[in-house]
């Protein structure tokens, strides 16, 4: 084995890694993680990474077309291995491309200029708050609203069962046969309560709830009496 890979937060199920080196691996392999959706909002520790990449429309609160990346020195070795190797690499999927281009402070492509400005903003925000301590803290206590509550209700119950494996930024909600959850959705959106659908392709009975850096404790409170109400009301 050359590369340990894997997702720091599993985005679609609202499952959870830890990143920490594999034991007992080659000394020369590296470990790779991608964390789109946990950078900015989940703890972790870099040194035992050798490249932790992530696009920041999750919780650095911008949108996609541009990615980042903290690369060790081995990682930059390899990459650039592999760029003096007879082999053909697209040039936007090229890492040496992206290596030199950052070394310069550039891109290869020039992304949306409105992605970068609300990345600023949102990173100005998160150390004003008090930087990754405060968001991993932040997330932790929202994610724990909603898991608590799916504990405490009789028709559902988290979908991860293993608490040291529930994602702080994106929880998944089981619910019961007796719960149309189509019917809770359009319940909800009829009344200007959007985006808590399962992913589509796990095709399981449940509700699925993000709880990244900028969601105020409030809003997840409201959130669940909102559920509440329709479980309550609008179901019979």
């Amino acid at each position: 084995m050359d590369v340990y890979a894997w997702p720091q937060n599993e985005t679609s199920t609202g499952v959870i890694m830890d990143v920490t080196r594999p034991a007992g691996t080659d000394p020369d392999a590296l470990t790779v993680i991608d964390a789109t959706s946990a950078a900015g909002g989940m703890h972790v520790d870099i040194s035992q990474t050798d490249v932790y990449y992530f696009s920041p429309q999750k919780n650095f609160g911008s949108d996609g077309g541009v990615w980042f990346a903290a690369v060790s020195p081995a990682a930059l070795e390899r990459i650039a291995e592999i760029s003096t190797m007879d082999r053909w690499i697209p040039d936007v999927l090229s890492l040496s491309t992206a290596v030199e281009n950052s070394r310069k402070n550039q891109t290869y492509n020039t992304p949306a200029l409105a992605g970068l400005v609300m990345l600023d903003e949102q990173v100005r925000w998160l150390n004003d708050n008090g930087g990754m301590a405060w968001a991993s803290a932040h997330t932790a206590t929202t994610s724990s609203l909603v898991y608590d509550w799916a504990e405490r209700t009789a028709v559902a119950t988290p979908f991860v069962a293993d608490p040291e494996h529930r994602s702080p930024v994106v929880c998944t909600v089981d619910f019961d046969d007796s719960v149309d959850t189509a019917h809770v959705l359009s319940v909800l959106r009829a009344n200007g309560v959007v985006d808590v659908d399962p992913y589509r392709k796990l095709g399981r009975n449940q509700l699925r709830i993000a709880t990244f850096a900028s969601v105020p404790e409030a809003d997840v409170e409201s959130l669940l009496a909102c559920i509440d109400w329709t479980l309550e009301n609008a179901l019979s």
